[in-house]
């Protein structure tokens, strides 16, 4: 469902399951994928951008040159997450 939208700016997944974060992170088609983090987390250096509609490219640090690419950020905060 979080797919079957024209927008795609920022999303996160809630879980304990390592194997789970790192799947919806990697089908997720959104730029900013926050695993065990809420969408206002900020990090001046990390890329910032979306995808679909909700922008091209990225913004701020080195991936600002890279406007043609489909750059994906990943957060996770690994104490929240089980090893199976």
């Amino acid at each position: 469902m979080a797919n079957d939208t024209q927008y795609g700016l920022t999303s996160s997944v809630f879980t304990s399951n390592l194997e789970d974060a790192w799947y919806m992170a990697d089908h997720l088609e959104h730029g900013t994928v926050h695993i065990n983090e809420s969408t206002n987390y900020w990090d001046f250096l990390a890329p910032f951008g979306g995808m679909k509609n909700s922008g091209n490219g990225r913004n701020l640090g080195q991936w600002v040159f890279q406007h043609l690419t489909e750059i994906k950020q990943i957060t996770f905060d690994p104490s929240k997450t089980k090893k199976r």
